[in-house]
């Protein structure tokens, strides 16, 4: 693999946003099954409780932008007075023919998200099934439709992030590194998410030095023994040497909270709250 020299302009800080405080709706997809109701239904209450919450920006899914509820939530953006600065969507690129397909969508996405306050749209590349590792020739696909992606993403005038899970993190991260190696700064940057690099067996603190500038955006959880906590507070994770060494680079990536349930996650207080107590942890931990 050669590794390819990159520039080390402030990517990760190309919005330079007064407000970084991102709250990711991924809960609320998990809070909408428990409630029986379709996103649809729930989507007043979304963005109403993510306000109260004390969030003005929040990191949607594509399937806010699908074609039946695109204008539904424009509306409710508007009506909260929220942006959605950065937009997530998955699809496979090792693979040249589903890669196409995924490249159509990205493109078709970033026509969506026109009204949205979108700045930014974030992949996160299907792994291999059965978590088998991609080979060489895989990985090297996948970063030349992620450096494709990235750059016709360019022209429409949003940056590209890639987002990974804990597949990523496998024989010491080697698909993140082959990712932070190969593909072009100038148009692709990254989404570190700190609980999947730890429970991928990697220290964030780490990936985020060694990715340095090229990081636009933080996704934060974080666990008591191991299990994903109820809202983001202090946990396995210490998050002070983190917004530490932010502070001494002066970066300023997004930095969006992330809450998720799986089995054993406490349920004792509404998400609603949850989500203050993880914004007011956010502030004091990063002063955003």
């Amino acid at each position: 693999m050669n590794r390819r020299t990159f520039v080390s302009a402030a990517i990760g800080a190309l919005a330079n946003p007064t407000d970084r405080a991102v709250a990711q709706a991924y809960i609320w997809t998990q809070e909408m099954k428990r409630r029986n109701l379709t996103l649809e239904q729930g989507l007043s209450d979304i963005f109403a409780s993510t306000k109260r919450a004390g969030f003005n920006q929040i990191e949607l899914m594509q399937d806010f932008f699908a074609p039946a509820l695109r204008d539904k939530t424009l509306a409710e953006l508007r009506r909260n007075a929220m942006t959605a600065p950065i937009v997530y969507f998955g699809g496979t690129l090792h693979d040249n023919v589903q890669a196409e397909a995924t490249c159509r969508r990205a493109l078709e996405l970033a026509g969506a998200v026109r009204g949205a306050g979108t700045i930014a749209l974030n992949h996160n590349p299907d792994p291999k099934l059965p978590r088998a590792p991609k080979a060489e020739w895989e990985l090297n696909t996948q970063c030349e439709w992620l450096d494709h992606i990235g750059r016709e993403l360019a022209k429409k005038g949003l940056a590209f992030y890639v987002h990974h899970h804990d597949p990523e993190m496998a024989d010491e991260a080697e698909e993140w590194r082959f990712i932070l190696s190969e593909t072009d700064p100038a148009v692709v940057s990254l989404c570190i998410d700190t609980h999947w690099a730890f429970r991928g067996g990697q220290d964030p603190l780490s990936l985020l030095k060694e990715a340095g500038s090229r990081t636009a955006s933080l996704h934060l959880r974080n666990s008591v023994n191991k299990v994903w906590s109820e809202d983001f507070s202090d946990g396995d994770i210490d998050y002070r040497p983190i917004a530490a060494w932010l502070r001494s680079q002066s970066f300023n990536p997004w930095l969006v909270v992330e809450l998720a349930t799986e089995p054993g996650t406490p349920s004792t207080r509404s998400l609603e709250e949850n989500l203050k107590r993880s914004r007011r942890h956010l502030n004091q931990l990063f002063g955003v």
